[in-house]
């Protein structure tokens, strides 16, 4: 999972914007014939010395095979960054999938008004405000 260095604002106006840590991991990955399809679940921590989290939004990435040719090989190059010999074979894909996820998350820019890139990533942070956590 990844999970964000600052507070970010989340909520809406009728119950009140609240502020917190968002942790964000990926619940499912399904492999399908032409496409690989990623659960995504947002969570917002609302106890900080406990770690407890609530639910606060999900969103589903699909990535054809391509794509997903194209981003493994990122993430393997993206790997070669941690020491994994003591991993077995589960625990370095659960780190690829984290891997992968920073990545997906640092990279996906919102769109302001007119369509166009801003600076600001999901729960409008920066991209170097996400970090892979435990």
């Amino acid at each position: 999972m990844i999970q964000s260095t600052i507070k970010a604002q989340y909520g809406e106006l009728r119950t009140g914007i609240k502020e917190a840590f968002i942790q964000i991991e990926i619940a499912e990955a399904i492999m399908k014939q032409d496409k690989v399809v990623y659960n995504i679940e947002h969570f917002a921590i609302i106890n900080e010395e406990t770690g407890a989290k609530t639910l606060i939004a999900n969103s589903n990435k699909e990535l054809s095979i391509a794509e997903y040719n194209q981003f493994s090989g990122a993430v393997n190059a993206l790997i070669q960054d941690f020491d994994t010999t003591a991993m077995n074979d589960f625990e370095k894909e659960q780190l690829r999938l984290k891997i992968g996820l920073l990545a997906y998350i640092q990279t996906d820019f919102l769109k302001d008004e007119n369509g166009n890139s801003t600076d600001k990533v999901v729960w409008n942070l920066l991209p170097e405000n996400y970090v892979i956590v435990e």
